[in-house]
C-alpha cells in the first residue's frame, strides 16, 4: 500500500521542463490531497492529477511514472463532479501556480482540509476520538494582508506556472483587495523595479499600502520608487519605514523582512484561538516569536511572557510593540529555539509558531522534560504537525484543535492545536 504522505512529497518536488506524455488513463477522482492533487486509481495504481475535483470522471495522459504512482495531466473532463466550479481567474487558466483549488467549489475545499488534517493525525497515531476539531472559514477572496510576486528581467511582475519556475505574468490577483491590485498595476513593468528579484505587497486594517523589495534597493533608487509610488509606504532597511496594523486593539509595527499573518479577515480569530488555549498563569513561553503577535495577545493572561526569536531585526520590533501596548511584563530574547531554550525557568504554557520543519527533535526533548501545563501548537504545515504530536505522545495529549483556512483557493491553512501534559 502506497503511503500518500510520501506521494505528494515526490510530486511537490518534481519540477523541470514539460514530461514527454507516456500514456492515457482514464480515472475518477476520489479526493483531494495535501500539496493540490486529486487522488485516483488507474489499475490500482495512485494516480495524482491536479486541477481534478472530487467526483470527477477525467481522460488523462500520464506525464510521469514512478513506483508507487502516476501524475496525470487532465485531457478531458467526461463527467464534471459537482464540486467543480468554473475559476473566475484569467491567469489561472493559463496556469498560475499561486492558486490550485479555484476550480473547486469553497465549501468543498473546507471539506477537503478538514479530510486532509483528520487523515493525517489518524495516520499519525494523534486522533483523539474525544478531540475537538473546529473549523474557520475566511471570505474566499481578497483576503491577503501581505502578498510575495517575481520580478522578471523587463521589470513585469508574475508568479511561478504549476510545477515549473515558468513566469506567468500577472497584473491582477484574486486573493488581493483592489487597492493592491491597483499597485500591482502601477508597478507590471516600471522601470524602478527593474534589477529586483521579488516584491512583497502589504496593506493593513486602514487601507494604508507598503512595499517592500527583494533585495533592497539602493537608497537613490530607493527613494526614487517612494517617489512614484507615494503615498504607498516604501519598508526598506535604510529609511525605517514601518507599517502599522491593528488587531484585537493591539498595535503591531512591522518593518522590512518581518512576518506577519497572511489573512487579514482572519487574523483577530487567529489571535482569540491562542489566547483561548493559552489560559493564564504566572510564566508563559513564545517561541519564534517574531514581532510578538501572540506574545502580546496573551499578555494580560499571564504574569509574564517571554518571547524567542532568531532574527534580531524582529526582536527589535517586538520589543518597541511591547512598549507602544504598554506591556511591561512582556520581554524578549534573541535565541534560536531549535537549538533549546536558553532559560531554566518553568513555564505554565509554551505557544510555538516553527517553521514549516517543524520542531526540532531538542526541543521536543526540552518540551516534554520541562512539562508545562499547557502547549499551543500553532502550525502551517499539517504533516510536520501530525509528526511532531506523535512524537509528543506519553508526554502530551490534544484537546483541540482549530482549523483556520488563512488561504482560500489553496491547499494550504494554519491550525492551532491545544495539547494538555498528561499528569
Amino acid at each position: 500500500m502506497f503511503k500518500v504522505s510520501t506521494i505528494f512529497r515526490r510530486a511537490l518536488t518534481t519540477r523541470g521542463p514539460p514530461i514527454r506524455l507516456v500514456a492515457v488513463a482514464r480515472c475518477k477522482i476520489e479526493k483531494l490531497l495535501y500539496r493540490g492533487y486529486g487522488l485516483g486509481r488507474t489499475k490500482g495504481k495512485a494516480l495524482l492529477v491536479p486541477r481534478s475535483a472530487p467526483g470527477d470522471l477525467l481522460e488523462t495522459h500520464i506525464v510521469e511514472s514512478h513506483r508507487s504512482y502516476d501524475i496525470g495531466k487532465i485531457e478531458q473532463v467526461v463527467e464534471s463532479s459537482a464540486a467543480r466550479v468554473e475559476p473566475p481567474c484569467t491567469f489561472y487558466k493559463q496556469g498560475c501556480g499561486g492558486c490550485q483549488w479555484q476550480h473547486v467549489h469553497y465549501s468543498e475545499q473546507l471539506e477537503s482540509k478538514r479530510a486532509i488534517l483528520l487523515e493525517l493525525l489518524e495516520r499519525a497515531h494523534v486522533l483523539n476520538p474525544s478531540i475537538e476539531l473546529e473549523v474557520i472559514a475566511s471570505p474566499p477572496f481578497y483576503y491577503r494582508a501581505r502578498f510575495s510576486l517575481r520580478v522578471t528581467r523587463r521589470g513585469q511582475t508574475a508568479l511561478f506556472r504549476e510545477r515549473s519556475h515558468e513566469p506567468v505574468v500577472l497584473d491582477y490577483c484574486w486573493l488581493l483587495p483592489d487597492e493592491l491590485n491597483g499597485l500591482l498595476q502601477t508597478l507590471q513593468g516600471h522601470p524602478a523595479i527593474v534589477g529586483c528579484h521579488s516584491l512583497q505587497l502589504w496593506i493593513n486594517e486602514q487601507g494604508q499600502l507598503g512595499l517592500e523589495t527583494f533585495p533592497p534597493l539602493p537608497k537613490l533608487k530607493a527613494l526614487e520608487l517612494q517617489w512614484v509610488i507615494e503615498p504607498v509606504l516604501l519598508l526598506h532597511p535604510l529609511l525605517a519605514t514601518r507599517l502599522v496594523f491593528t488587531v484585537e486593539g493591539l498595535r503591531y509595527d512591522v518593518g522590512p523582512n518581518s512576518f506577519f499573518q497572511t489573512n487579514r479577515y482572519l487574523n483577530p480569530r487567529l489571535s482569540r484561538a491562542v489566547g483561548d488555549m493559552a489560559g493564564s498563569g504566572d510564566l508563559v513561553f513564545d517561541l519564534y516569536c517574531g514581532i510578538g503577535f501572540f506574545s502580546l495577545a496573551v499578555s494580560l493572561q499571564f504574569a509574564r511572557v517571554l518571547g524567542l526569536d532568531k532574527n534580531p531585526a524582529n526582536i527589535v520590533l517586538a520589543e518597541a510593540n511591547a512598549i507602544r501596548n504598554g506591556r511591561g511584563n512582556v520581554s524578549f530574547l534573541l535565541a534560536d529555539a531549535a537549538s533549546g531554550l536558553p532559560v531554566s525557568e518553568h513555564a505554565d504554557c509554551i505557544i510555538v509558531d516553527p517553521p514549516r520543519a517543524g520542531l526540532s527533535p531538542k526541543l521536543l526533548q526540552e518540551i516534554s522534560e520541562r512539562g508545562p501545563k499547557r502547549l499551543v501548537y500553532v502550525s502551517c504545515e499539517p504533516p510536520t504537525l501530525a509528526r511532531d504530536l506523535s512524537r509528543l505522545k506519553g508526554f502530551y495529549h490534544p484537546v483541540k484543535t482549530i482549523l483556520l483556512d488563512l488561504f482560500p483557493q489553496t491547499f494550504h491553512f494554519e491550525t492551532v492545536t491545544q495539547l494538555q501534559h498528561l499528569d
